[in-house]
């Protein structure tokens, strides 16, 4: 891993001239995420590493239009309101992606310590941050507490639309909803019913009567873990 990251140093600084790296914050199987300075500002720069185990045209292809669908997804986000970082460069060829640096905590390292009055707002606006996405035909594709900063002014950021996509699909907005209900059940166990309350009034303020249509469907996505979660207990091996 730290080979991979100094790879990673070396070659961004060789890519973008004037880079002062500060960290190389994490690197996962998609990209790596990195902290720097570049033309006098302080930058987030998502970068999508070659992979030498695909075919060069292959790994060109899907680096470039990942990237540059990402990028895509983040403006659009941007036009129609949503508290998103902004966009400062792109190479969709070399796979970078640069944004703003935004000042703040993960919300997922902070929900325990703030005061009930925070969290409401908080929730609620994220819950009306996501309205705003879903009525924009946009899905994030990961919404969980960990993909969302909160900056000190108590405003709040959704970060990393890597697996996000273009769709007014009932089923998928549905999706996006259940993930986030999950992460809140699994991860912030005693909160997790107020907090999903503030959330879903945060969405209803902005899509209105499309709340039942997308909650219907989250409670049918349920019902189908549970069937399956049923069977597969029911199933007994063979002998």
């Amino acid at each position: 891993m730290e080979d991979l990251k100094r790879e990673v140093r070396r070659e961004l600084e060789e890519m973008l001239a004037g880079l002062k790296i500060n960290s190389v914050v994490a690197v996962g199987a998609e990209a790596a995420i990195v902290d720097a300075c570049w033309g006098g500002n302080r930058v987030i720069i998502k970068y999508r590493y070659r992979k030498l185990y695909r075919t060069k045209i292959l790994d060109n292809y899907l680096r470039s239009s990942r990237t540059q669908h990402e990028a895509k997804l983040l403006l659009r986000a941007l036009s129609v309101g949503v508290s998103v970082p902004p966009v400062l460069f792109m190479d969709k060829n070399r796979g970078i992606l640069v944004i703003d640096y935004v000042k703040g905590v993960i919300l997922k390292d902070v929900v325990n310590t703030l005061e009930s009055s925070k969290l409401e707002r908080v929730f609620k606006s994220l819950g009306a941050n996501v309205g705003r996405l879903h009525e924009a035909g946009i899905i994030h594709g990961d919404l969980t507490t960990s993909n969302v900063v909160l900056t000190p002014e108590e405003r709040i950021v959704l970060i990393d639309f890597g697996l996000g996509e273009f769709s007014n699909e009932l089923e998928l907005q549905g999706v996006d909803v259940h993930l986030f209900l999950r992460i809140l059940e699994s991860t912030h166990t005693s909160l997790s019913k107020i907090l999903y309350q503030y959330f879903i009034k945060g969405y209803e303020s902005i899509r209105g009567e499309k709340t039942k249509l997308v909650l219907d469907k989250v409670s049918e996505i349920r019902m189908r873990g549970r069937y399956v979660a049923s069977r597969r207990r029911n199933i007994q091996p063979r002998p």
